[in-house]
């Protein structure tokens, strides 16, 4: 028959396993939310970039021309929303 101690050393085994792989979930979770929000604010600032590439470069040609010259699709000259 197994003593209380026993059990006690085995249940604190199991749970000692599920903690551990509980917090390299949540950190997992963290790192990826993390990455995420620089991503978020590095396209933030492309798409500032872009912006102000297209209002300076309106006084000399329009988004259409934009588009034909560097076979970008209107579309995708605009600011993701």
């Amino acid at each position: 028959m197994v003593t209380v101690d026993e059990i006690r050393a085995r249940v604190e085994a199991a749970d000692r396993s599920r903690s551990q792989a509980r917090a390299e979930a949540a950190a997992k979770i963290a790192a990826a939310v993390e990455r995420r929000t620089q991503v978020r604010a590095e396209l933030a600032e492309i798409d500032a970039a872009i912006t102000a590439g297209i209002a300076d470069a309106e006084a000399i040609m329009t988004l259409a021309e934009v588009s034909a010259f560097t076979g970008i699709p209107e579309a995708d000259l605009s600011p993701v929303t």
